[in-house]
């Protein structure tokens, strides 16, 4: 090779440093002066140590690779470092390392790539939320950037980051706990972990899944957010308790985790000599804390804690290496009157950091020997394509975190999974290495060293599922049969609505409110008995999705339904003009429970694809289990979008129920609409927003199937038992009528009988009778004339309408064995006005007579008649006028007067 130079930039927040020169994001000076000794701490709560000897062991690789001849002979590999980190953000890093620099981060990367063209790799930036937007860059500019400590999931996509690569194992995790429990025969634990963080989420929702797929169940998930407060270290305790959670898994960085562990630890809750705790770190606690300082023997609570990382087991040539290294340190540090021993090292990731820049060297190397003039080529970056993670999987190159050391096809380090256990004799952690898997995963060996349980024991104490019950209600139990016929009569009863509405849609009191409407009840109702059958035997994911998708849809239905039948009526009974035909008429309403139906499924759709139902198994008592349904992600957004949608529309009903309480008695259902939200509210609560722990007491979920067959039970009882009552009344009166007329034709004897069939011995009465019978003569007459115009005719009604020349308010007048209604309005005193409107427009007016030829009429619309006095007698117009009409369709029939309220008559 011949002589030339390639630059490595150092990036990474170089700012957090005092004394340091920065040029334009460049450290130009102060580096090599910094005072070591104050960055000596790996335990304490202080973030800036950590960086500082990353930056050291890869500045110590960079050295040995320009000295050795066998790796890059004859190139001179620099060191260029870059700021990464805002430096106006410099205090926020003393409370949160999650501090949010990224885009500051992007930039630099950017500057390096554009002003910087003698600079080939990055090594570095320790924190996580800089290194996705840096490794986003630096892929997209094709340049290779390794990072030591980066612990993160989503870096592992290759699509997004393809030149990226972390020395640390990310992938396997949940397979290698999976084999460890497998062979301690343990089937339950709890888990604990970062749910707002991006990477420990994904981690631990992996390792969930392939826990349960290996027979592990979930008994609950928590949040170690919540133990930040004493309230949430007793939830913590108490939900641990609830499930006699004896293996608990906690995942989080080792600060946040020491934090809880020992606060539950102090309190005994769930720590002791029946529990294991395992996690990826292990519990840090700061010993200048005063936690720490009010229990300076903190560290003896960490005993049997289990920590598992990924990483290959030392062989005599690690062990060598290692040894040199730890001695190389020494040198460095001895002036300064500490010195660092190999746990330090190892948990602050010094190792890791001196492979990532012997294994750029070692690509590089092998890349440039590969082709003429490679050397020339890496320093002008013609050879950038062909360096993303997959030229780094296999260099050849022996480290310290494998013998050779291998990336994996995601670009983590490719190792097995080790197993270690605290002692808890010292303050500083000090593990023991009890086991391990192989390096494909496969199966988990002991070591000779034993692990070490709280008891100080070597044997693992028992999962807690010894002589344990499951509950569940099972097909052939009492309540199971119970819900098997509460389920079958609902259906039965919503058939048989359904069957009442089509059958007597002609019927007066069956088509107040529509009939579409009606079957959309009584069909929606169904779902709701059909999801009680959910409750039978153990939950599945399926029965999970379906038990809320069957309420809520159902509820959308039958809610729209009543919602928008009511909308309709308020509108026509306080309606001051004309109506637009639209408003009066059903498709407008159905379209809307159509669209209302579309935006409860998309909600729905998004619920289960985001928050992925699942069940969990949930301890009753030391005996006893069950399993319950639970969601895996439940903080996802989709869920309070579900509840404000679906309670609008209770909170809507329940609105129309009190804008109608006023509207005639035939049509008013406030009274009903008010319960049915009520007791939807209930259920809604009781099924949905206590979703996860529905199944904790067998009460409840009594309670929850109880409430939701009362839902649907109730909203068929408004809409139809009325209508069922109304119309046998009805039949009664008509009876009770015919035989009434057939009296008194017989009964008044010499022109003195009346309409009534009374015997009175009235003149007036006797000439109404005789004028009555007279119109019915010439009405029959006419009738008789028109049969070949009334083929199609399916109803023939007569109406009296009684004129009074006293202003008076609206009547409605119907007769009971048809469905059209009229309307009676007093204009002035000597005109009356009838109105009526069909919705298929065939209404038509057949005949009007009246007992003295004094009355014009005339049609004004074709929905609209005025008559008018053409003479007073007495100063009064005629009593009585007879109206007949016929009506060639049994749609519904609405009818308005002008400037008063609305009335309608289905």
């Amino acid at each position: 090779m011949s002589n030339d130079s390639i630059t490595i930039a150092f990036v990474g927040p170089y700012s957090w440093y005092p004394g340091l020169t920065i040029v334009d994001r460049v450290v130009t000076a102060g580096w090599d002066t910094l005072n070591m000794s104050q960055y000596r701490d790996f335990y304490g709560n202080k973030y800036p140590q950590f960086f500082y000897w990353l930056d050291v062991m890869a500045e110590l690789a960079v050295k040995r690779i320009n000295e050795t001849p066998l790796l890059l002979p004859g190139v001179l590999v620099k060191i260029k470092r870059f700021n990464t980190f805002d430096p106006n953000r410099v205090a926020e890093v003393a409370t949160s390392l999650q501090v949010d620099s990224g885009g500051y981060a992007a930039t630099t990367v950017e500057k390096i790539y554009t002003e910087h063209p003698d600079v080939i790799a990055l090594f570095g930036d320790y924190i996580v939320n800089g290194a996705i937007f840096t490794a986003a860059v630096s892929s997209f500019y094709q340049l290779p950037f390794i990072n030591p400590a980066a612990w993160s999931v989503p870096l592992l996509d290759r699509n997004k980051f393809a030149y990226f690569m972390q020395m640390c194992t990310m992938s396997g995790s949940g397979k290698a706990v999976a084999l460890l429990l497998q062979t301690w025969n343990i089937r339950r634990v709890a888990i604990i972990y970062k749910m707002n963080d991006l990477s420990w989420s994904t981690v631990t929702l992996e390792m969930m899944d392939i826990l349960q797929s290996h027979g592990v169940s979930i008994l609950t998930t928590l949040n170690i957010n919540d133990g930040n407060t004493d309230d949430g270290i007793k939830h913590l305790a108490d939900s641990l308790k609830n499930v006699d959670a004896r293996y608990i898994i906690i995942m989080s960085d080792a600060v946040q985790v020491g934090n809880v562990y020992y606060k539950l630890a102090k309190q005994k809750y769930s720590v002791g000599d029946n529990y294991v705790w395992m996690g990826m770190n292990f519990p840090l606690m700061d010993p200048t804390s005063p936690f720490a300082i009010e229990n300076p023997k903190y560290y003896m609570l960490s005993r049997g804690f289990i920590s598992f990382s990924g990483f290959n087991l030392y062989n005599s040539f690690m062990g060598n290496i290692t040894d040199q290294m730890l001695n190389t340190l020494d040198a460095l540090t001895n002036p300064h009157g500490f010195s660092i021993d190999f746990y330090e090292a190892w948990y602050g990731n010094l190792f890791p950091a001196y492979d990532c820049i012997m294994t750029l060297a070692s690509g590089f190397h092998n890349l440039a020997v590969r082709r003429d003039n490679g050397v020339e080529h890496l320093a002008t970056r013609s050879l950038q394509p062909l360096m993303n993670s997959t030229l780094f999987e296999a260099t050849g190159y022996r480290g310290f975190s494998g013998d050779p050391l291998l990336l994996s096809s995601q670009g983590d380090l490719r190792a097995s999974w080790n197993f270690f256990t605290l002692s808890g004799d010292t303050s500083t952690p000090n593990p023991v290495n009890f086991g391990a898997t192989d390096i494909d995963l496969t199966v988990f060996d002991f070591l000779d060293t034993l692990p070490i349980f709280y008891d100080g024991s070597h044997i693992p104490p028992h999962d807690g599922s010894i002589l344990q019950n499951e509950i569940y209600v099972s097909a052939d139990s009492q309540f199971g049969l119970i819900l098997l016929t509460m389920a079958s009569v609902g259906i039965a009863f919503s058939l048989a609505c359904g069957t009442l509405a089509i059958k007597y849609r002609h019927n007066k009191a069956m088509k107040k409110g529509s009939t579409s409407f009606k079957c959309l009840i009584a069909i929606g109702a169904i779902p709701l008995f059909l999801g009680q059958l959910t409750y039978l035997r153990r939950p599945t994911p399926f029965a999970c999705t379906a038990r809320v998708w069957t309420f809520l849809l159902s509820l959308t239905l039958v809610f729209s339904a009543y919602t928008l039948k009511n909308l309709r009526l308020y509108f026509i009974f306080n309606a001051k003009t004309n109506l637009a035909k639209y408003i009066v008429k059903d498709d407008f309403y159905l379209l809307g429970v159509v669209g209302t139906m579309v935006g409860s499924v998309v909600l729905l759709q998004f619920w289960t694809l985001y928050a992925q139902p699942t069940v969990l198994l949930t301890q009753l008592t030391n005996t006893t289990f069950t399993y319950i349904c639970s969601v895996k992600n439940a903080h996802n957004q989709t869920i309070p979008l579900v509840w404000i949608y679906h309670g609008a529309l209770v909170i809507l009903q329940a609105a129309l129920g009190f804008a109608t309480v006023n509207i005639e008695a035939g049509y008013n259902q406030s009274g009903g609409l008010y319960s049915l939200s009520i007791l939807a509210g209930i259920v809604a609560v009781l099924l949905f927003g206590d979703y996860q722990s529905s199944f904790q007491h067998a009460w409840l979920s009594r309670i929850q199937v109880v409430c939701v067959w009362c839902v649907a039970m109730m909203a068929l009882f408004i809409e139809f038992v009325p209508k069922v009552v109304e119309m046998v009344l009805e039949q009664r009166q008509s009876m009770m009528a015919v035989a009434k007329r057939g009296g008194g034709g017989g009964g008044g004897g010499g022109g003195r009988g009346n309409v009534s069939g009374s015997g009175a011995p009235n003149s007036l009465q006797g000439s109404r009778t005789a004028a009555a019978a007279a119109a019915a003569a010439v009405i029959n007459k006419a009738a008789a004339a028109s049969v070949g115009t009334m083929k199609k005719i399916k109803n023939f009604a007569r109406f009296t309408a009684i004129l009074s020349s006293k202003p008076r308010k609206s009547s409605l007048l119907w007769a009971p064995w048809t469905p059209v209604s009229v309307v009676l309005c007093s204009l002035d005193q000597n005109r009356m006005q009838i109105n009526f409107l069909s919705d298929s427009s065939s209404f038509q007016l057949f005949a009007l007579y009246c007992t003295q030829d004094v009355v014009k009429w005339a049609v004004e619309e074709e929905n609209r008649v005025v008559l008018t006095c053409l003479q007073n007698v007495g100063n009064k117009c005629p009593r009585y006028i007879w109206l007949d009409f016929a009506e060639s369709n049994s749609a519904n029939a609405f009818v308005h007067c002008l400037g008063r309220k609305e009335s309608s008559l289905q």
